[in-house]
């Protein structure tokens, strides 16, 4: 349990759930030299499919791991979420939900929430 909570930090501090018209995209940002190893251990347990793009610019070097699948998003964000919202930053779960429903067409009440959406696991 305490690696998901980690995980829920680094999805908070550099984590991006984006929804665009084509299509969506989780991704977390680091430095160049990160060791992604311990990403790529929870994704083959999760069996999410992701890549990692390593970036060198004028502004500085960077890589970040994209996972953009419909099925490996929704593994993610339900690895994330079990129980729906704990803590953290409430825009960046109110964004996952908004992701899981686009992924696996669904809508649920949450009772926390008070309205919100809910992650409703089958």
């Amino acid at each position: 349990i305490l690696r998901r909570y980690w995980w829920l930090g680094c999805i908070d501090g550099d984590g991006c759930f984006y929804i665009g018209k084509k299509g969506q995209e989780i991704s977390i940002a680091s430095s160049y030299e990160q060791d992604w190893s311990y990403f790529e251990q929870l994704a083959n347990r999760l069996g999410i499919d992701f890549h990692i793009t390593k970036r060198i610019t004028k502004k500085g070097k960077s890589s970040v791991i994209r996972i953009i699948k419909k099925e490996s998003c929704a593994k993610f964000i339900h690895y994330l979420y079990p129980n729906g919202y704990e803590f953290g930053l409430k825009r960046k779960y109110h964004k996952a939900i908004q992701m899981l429903e686009r992924c696996e067409n669904t809508h649920v009440i949450c009772p926390h929430c008070k309205g919100d959406v809910y992650i409703h696991k089958n």
